[in-house]
């Protein structure tokens, strides 16, 4: 089975230790990232958007996403 690297972070992800991860396992095949920006928004009651905030039940989401990988690993 392959490895699994599951992990919450506050903050930027870690491009280069993803990256690190996966070129050390031949079995691993690829890294995908995902990084977005938004729109110029503006609501008239709170103003323009100055920033977006993500939030989990920790023990939760990491379970789902440990679970998830291996799934993924056993395919």
């Amino acid at each position: 089975m392959g490895s699994v690297w599951v992990e919450l972070v506050r903050g930027p992800i870690p491009v280069a230790q993803v990256r690190e991860f996966v070129s050390g396992d031949p079995s691993l095949g690829g890294t995908v990232t995902f990084e977005g920006s938004t729109r110029a928004e503006s609501d008239a009651r709170h103003g323009p958007l100055v920033r977006l905030d993500y939030e989990a039940y920790e023990s939760m989401a990491r379970r789902q996403l440990e679970r998830l990988a291996r799934e993924a690993v056993d395919r």
